[in-house]
């Protein structure tokens, strides 16, 4: 910038004396061809230009010094792109330090996907060490048995419910009286046996336990795409030795709205930006697009392992499905297929 200055000034200075003038695109050579001067203004011209040539070297010290300082640009623009790279991942998790307590039996993933397998179940107020928090707030990331794994936001809370902190008060309750009544018995047959070596205390047989009541399983209206469907996944439980389902009208209402919007959005995101966990009751879903038949979506769900997995899962016990038909759709048939407790 300043060899340019230079230039400039220097066409200033000969512009009231100089007829025509031009220089060379580094301005270091101006011959006698080229400029044509006034006799009486030629010495101060010919000062013009030694004093241009003994401010050349620090010019060229201070390119050459500009020079040197531009890989630290460089440096400054790489560590940049790093930190957009790092951005643009999948679901971030910012870091945490918290202890919270699971508040439903929900289950544990490898992975912070809702399609990946369930490798385990929370079991009702356990203790759990949080160490991220995802971005949209859908995942935790714990640690149990030093291992890192993920569950749903919705299955740990700061603190237990009052519902379980009144069962625990209640359990420890009736655990003090049972030990109380045990030492008052054995307290009384032992004063009994002193007195006299011929009484016997006799003590009723304990009633055994009634039989649990059988689990009453609602069921869809026969003769829909539904109830086929539903018949479908109970046998499948049913030959991986599980519980079947009971149809919740719950999850059927949230299906509906689920088959409907994934016609505008296939995704588990919602298109008002929601996830799907934000509706009624709904803990799982399975999702699917041009099948039309009950026999063609469950077969396409069972050779998928993610979709398998929630199928199968053993703490489910609910679920709810549909199908929205749009003839100009892109795939015409829409489902949806929701679980719950």
């Amino acid at each position: 910038m300043k060899r340019t200055g230079l230039k400039r000034t220097f066409a200033l200075v000969v512009a009231s004396t100089v007829i025509f003038a031009s220089c060379s695109m580094d301005g270091s050579e101006f011959t006698d061809s080229t400029v044509l001067l006034k006799s009486k203004d030629a010495g101060r011209v010919v000062k013009t230009l030694e004093i241009m040539r003994d401010a050349e070297p620090v010019l060229e010290e201070t390119i050459e010094t500009k020079e040197e300082t531009e890989p630290v640009a460089v440096e400054t623009v790489e560590t940049v792109q790093t930190v957009e790279e790092q951005g643009n991942a999948e679901i971030v998790f910012d870091d945490a330090d918290l202890t919270m307590y699971a508040i439903a039996e929900g289950g544990i993933r490898a992975a912070s996907d809702i399609d990946d397998i369930v490798i385990g179940n929370l079991e009702l107020a356990q203790e759990v060490h949080v160490t991220g928090i995802s971005e949209r707030g859908m995942w935790y990331r714990i640690e149990i048995d030093g291992e890192t794994v993920y569950v749903q936001c919705s299955a740990l809370a700061d603190e237990l419910p009052e519902a379980v902190m009144e069962d625990e008060e209640e359990e420890t309750e009736e655990t003090a009286a049972e030990t109380a009544a045990a030492v008052e018995t054995e307290t009384a047959v032992t004063t009994e046996t002193t007195a006299t070596t011929t009484v016997v205390v006799e003590t009723e047989p304990e009633p055994e336990p009634e039989p649990e009541p059988e689990r009453s399983i609602n069921y869809p209206s026969e003769g829909t795409i539904e109830y086929d469907l539903f018949i479908l996944v109970n046998e499948a439980r049913e030959d991986a030795g599980l519980e079947p389902y009971s149809w919740s009208g719950t999850l059927a209402d949230a299906a509906d709205i689920r088959a409907e919007e994934i016609v505008e959005l296939f995704s588990h995101t919602r298109p008002n930006g929601e996830d799907c966990f934000s509706l009624s009751g709904v803990w799982a879903e399975n999702i699917a697009a041009g099948q039309s038949s009950a026999q063609e979506v469950f077969d396409s769900w069972m050779d998928s392992d993610g979709h398998r997995a929630n199928i199968l899962d053993p703490d489910y016990e609910t679920c709810g499905f549909s199908m929205c038909y749009e003839e100009d759709s892109e795939y015409g048939y829409y489902w949806a297929q929701e679980f719950g407790y």
